[in-house]
């Protein structure tokens, strides 16, 4: 136990089917199964499959004739940090949907999002007087840094090792200055 913790949202856009997720309308994909397996070498947990999560449907997608769906979005997390989660909710009932608005010659348009927003409340608590200092590490928007950045993370594991043992040749923050 290194003391370091995962919890991972993702918009997978695979189905882990109606044997892993109680309810889940669709059989497991072939990149369910992937994920699947990556999830039991890791001794990880999909809190979406387990009695934590109050909902199902991910994804609900209103067509013509039908209405699509789906379980895509998911929670996974280390046991550890399963340990601390109180709930996850799968806001099936919209009230929380992300909606985009676009203004356009007067007229305003309204977009939700088809995907139910994922809802996960935790028993963590963190010490507030303890100040990091911060600092922009990569200006993305800068084409000299996306260069550099694409160099760091293609060609060596220094952003990885820095994010995982803190390393205190970087400074202790989580990535390097260029």
């Amino acid at each position: 136990d290194s003391g370091h913790m995962l919890c991972i949202e993702l918009d997978a856009n695979i189905k882990l089917g109606k044997n892993i997720i109680n309810g889940d309308p669709h059989e497991i994909s072939s990149n369910g199964r992937l994920l699947l397996s990556l999830v039991e070498r890791h001794n990880l947990v999909v809190v979406n499959a387990t009695n934590k999560c109050f909902g199902i449907i991910t994804r609900m997608k209103i067509l013509k004739n039908v209405t699509e769906k789906s379980v895509l979005d998911y929670f996974i997390v280390c046991q550890n940090f399963y340990n601390l989660i109180i709930s996850m909710i799968i806001d099936e009932e919209r009230k929380s949907v992300l909606t985009k608005f676009t203004k356009r010659k007067d007229k305003t348009y309204i977009t939700e999002s088809d995907h139910n927003p994922l809802i996960m409340e935790v028993n963590v608590s963190w010490n507030t007087k303890i100040k990091v200092d911060r600092s922009e590490i990569f200006n993305l928007k800068n084409v000299e840094c996306q260069e550099k950045f694409l160099q760091y993370t293609n060609n060596s594991e220094i952003l990885t090792k820095c994010l995982i043992n803190r390393d205190v040749k970087h400074g202790g923050k989580l990535g390097i200055k260029i």
